[in-house]
């Protein structure tokens, strides 16, 4: 049943990770990694949408595989606070908190890449790196959070994220 339901919400919240993927994509052109393959239709939350050459220092690394999530997260707030604000059509607000939704739901690297990333951030403490020490909790966070892919923690960040938003700009959602 979990598979289905995960199907689903990949699936349903496919263009956030489509934009996942190609700003994946913009950051590892900021390095000039080779690109091996794109598929901006996987939907399997395990695999990553992109292969690509790895990334040679530990900045490389986070900038890639957790560069997206902070953007992502970013923009989602942006459109929820459109969602929020702006005086539109109910449609137009919709498609604003769902757009936000997809981009929340889609921010969270994938599961290779966040134990990747786990890996090189616990190397890196081993050796006294403050980049990987500064890094350490979001990662974890991040493992937290594709570990317990069957709760659907994704989607509990992103209407947390647009509940938050809302208690902060102290305006009723619903």
């Amino acid at each position: 049943m979990s598979i289905i339901t995960s199907w689903f919400f990949h699936i349903l919240f496919l263009p956030g990770r489509m934009l996942h993927t190609l700003i994946t994509k913009n950051l590892i052109a900021r390095y000039d990694l080779k690109v091996y393959t794109i598929d901006y239709l996987e939907i399997e939350h395990k695999k990553s949408q992109i292969l690509y050459e790895a990334p040679k220092t530990l900045k490389e690394k986070y900038v890639i595989g957790a560069g997206p999530f902070f953007i992502l997260s970013g923009l989602s707030i942006l459109l929820y606070y459109a969602a929020l604000t702006v005086e539109a059509t109910t449609i137009i607000s919709i498609l604003f908190i769902y757009s936000g939704m997809a981009c929340a739901f889609a921010s969270f690297p994938s599961t290779e890449i966040s134990h990747e990333l786990w890996k090189a951030t616990q190397q890196g403490i081993k050796q006294g790196d403050i980049l990987a020490i500064i890094f350490c909790i979001p990662i974890a966070f991040f493992n937290l959070v594709k570990f317990f892919y069957i709760f659907k923690l994704e989607l509990l960040f992103a209407v947390g994220l647009f509940i938050w938003l809302s208690f902060k700009l102290d305006i009723d959602p619903f």
